[in-house]
């Protein structure tokens, strides 16, 4: 669900950790989105099939950590542009964004849309409209078909607003408006949970814009030529990977045993998430690195997108097999879209915005 390879990647330095540019990916990002989307299939198997508290909880971990990873990425090639040309082609940007995200999303929702007229399985009123058209997540009448749109919503207000905001602020003063869109996320939460009853609050953009942020702040001082330096190095310390997953891993623990404790949670997993990433994309040699950037991995992430899409049409009982043939059935329909229907487009979206470079897709 991010922007493609070629368009002023980055990579490590081998001696420094200090992030450069010039390679086909961010290193380690695939592999991170493999994990997510892993969190969210596991958490949708549980709800299917065994109904496990734990398992099921994954889901929304798997989906802060593609918010992150949004963030990050989005805004370190938004730097890199801006590093480059003093602007941000803005135009160029929602053109590649577009060939990425629409086709596969309206092929999966014209498939449900042809399901439903032959009574296959049963569309609620407006959803296919509010998926189409991105508000999702303040759309109360919502299938299990469609339910997952609520996160793609969030992507694409996000995908509108911050491209916008770093161009018209610069990154010396975005930064400020990344830390006061926290601060107003934080203090609006305890109020915005009841703002809106007929929909679930931590599905509505106004209470998760901080995991995004977090990551975008995250970004903007790994490039800063004072603070990057330094922040790598702390970022690439074990001791600070540990401390994190203990914090994250207490927070959903106490989460899961008093529901008042749901907003620490979403506040903890917004700052922590792309600290890991952070310290990966420093130090992408090390054994965390390397697992990431294994071939498995980095394949499952390039399908991400594809698989969060189909997953809730294969998953059910719609498909008449077991849950092993299932699976199967899902990655090759989601790898045979890829490689040939998605890349095609994401290669017309760079033609058409301008832009020429190949590599292999990072979202």
């Amino acid at each position: 669900m991010n922007v493609p390879a070629g368009e002023g990647d980055i990579t490590p330095a081998a001696d420094s950790g200090q992030v450069l540019t010039g390679a086909h990916f961010i290193p380690t990002l695939d592999g991170w989105r493999a994990v997510a989307i892993g969190a969210v299939i596991v958490c949708h198997l549980a709800v299917i099939y065994t109904e496990n508290s734990v398992f099921i909880h994954l889901g929304a971990q798997g989906v802060a950590l593609f918010f992150a990873i949004s963030g990050f990425l989005i805004t370190t090639r938004l730097l890199i542009e801006h590093e480059r040309s003093g602007t941000i082609a803005l135009r160029s940007f929602y053109i590649r964004r577009a060939f990425r995200i629409l086709p596969p999303a309206l092929a999966y929702l014209l498939t449900l849309y042809v399901l439903s007229l032959l009574r296959i399985l049963a569309l609620h009123h407006g959803e296919l409209v509010s998926a189409i058209f991105f508000f999702s997540n303040y759309w109360p009448d919502r299938s299990w078909f469609t339910a997952h749109f609520w996160s793609l919503s969030i992507e694409e207000h996000f995908y509108f607003m911050w491209p916008a905001a770093l161009l018209l602020l610069g990154p010396a003063r975005v930064k400020w408006l990344a830390a006061a869109v926290i601060a107003g996320t934080w203090i609006w939460r305890p109020f915005g949970v009841a703002a809106d009853p007929a929909v679930p609050p931590f599905e509505r953009t106004d209470m998760r814009l901080d995991a995004f942020m977090f990551a975008c702040l995250l970004a903007i001082l790994m490039r800063d030529r004072r603070a990057g330096p330094r922040l790598h190095g702390i970022l690439s310390n074990p001791a600070l990977r540990v401390a994190v997953l203990l914090s994250l891993a207490i927070a959903y623990s106490l989460a899961m045993e008093f529901p008042g404790w749901r907003m620490v949670k979403e506040a903890a997993q917004s700052a922590f998430i792309p600290l890991l990433i952070g310290g990966t994309v420093a130090r992408p040699k090390d054994w965390i690195g390397r697992k990431l950037d294994s071939a498995p991995l980095k394949v499952v992430g390039r399908l991400s997108y594809g698989l969060y899409l189909w997953q809730e049409l294969f998953l059910t009982g719609v498909i008449l097999l077991n849950v092993v043939s299932k699976l199967v059935l899902l990655f090759a329909v989601v790898t045979l879209s890829y490689y040939g229907f998605e890349k095609r487009c994401m290669d017309l979206g760079r033609r058409l915005s301008g832009r020429r470079g190949g590599g292999l897709s990072q979202g």
